[in-house]
């Protein structure tokens, strides 16, 4: 397929994840993936236009991110390998009120937007967009949105940027040096699992410690995380669980 990424002069440009050249056919279905996308975002537009400030801006990214969604996985008229050109068609349409700039490539507002829209409404709302772009800045694997949906769900309470942040960095210290493309889903889940309940614990600790101390402690926990093996392959392969790795964790001599 290809997408329709630029007009010049009227005319507009495509690009296709196949090279260079489209048919005719896939330049007709271009054409009608532009013209959906500029009709719904003028419907979002019309829809959310009294209600787009940034008090409810998580709200106005949820509702694009879900029109966005529908689209790109409901039309038949993108691949989802051209995810990246699809955004740009958004961008030629979109209000500027659910635009921003991208970070980097691999920090897409777009993209996050839809992340953000993967999630039920309610648990959406239970985060700032800072503590969302915090999460998606450092949750790239696979079905990390499914389980961090599921773990949310029954939570009542707003989760702070602090906790997110420690759950993060303990995330990414298990990872360290680790590829996880061949992970399987439940493998994902137990090292997922385990880092929520370090970042709990730490939290538990922060609260009874200085400051000082705590960062002494997190440090700690953090290093021993990254360099101990064993017990993290027992843990990803199911030999022990979440538990059990939390306490041997904080085993600290």
């Amino acid at each position: 397929m290809t997408v329709i990424v630029k007009f010049e002069n009227g005319r507009p440009l495509y690009r296709s994840i196949d090279g260079p050249g489209a048919s005719e056919e896939d330049r007709k279905k271009a054409k009608k993936l532009d013209s959906l996308i500029k009709n719904e975002m003028k419907q979002l537009n019309n829809r959310l236009s009294d209600k787009i400030n940034k008090r409810n801006i998580v709200l106005s990214y949820w509702e694009f991110g879900s029109v966005l969604r529908k689209i790109f996985y409901n039309s038949g008229l993108v691949k989802k390998e051209e995810q990246v050109y699809f955004e740009e068609n958004v961008r030629l349409h979109a209000s500027a009120d659910f635009i921003a700039k991208d970070r980097n490539s691999g920090r897409r507002h777009i993209d996050y937007c839809m992340r953000l829209a993967s999630y039920e409404k309610k648990i959406a709302m239970k985060m700032k967009w800072g503590e969302w772009n915090e999460l998606f800045d450092r949750s790239k694997e696979k079905c990390f949105d499914e389980w961090f949906n599921k773990k949310t769900a029954k939570r009542t309470r707003v989760l702070e940027r602090k906790f997110i942040r420690k759950f993060t960095k303990v995330k990414n210290a298990f990872f360290y040096n680790i590829e996880t493309k061949d992970f399987e889903k439940d493998e994902l889940y137990r090292c997922f699992e385990a880092s929520w309940q370090i970042a709990s614990k730490l939290n538990e600790i922060e609260n009874e410690e200085d400051r000082v101390d705590f960062k002494k402690r997190q440090d700690e926990i953090l290093e021993k995380i990254k360099k101990e093996k064993e017990e993290k392959g027992e843990l990803i392969l199911g030999a022990i669980n979440s538990k059990t790795y939390e306490k041997h964790i904080f085993d600290i001599q």
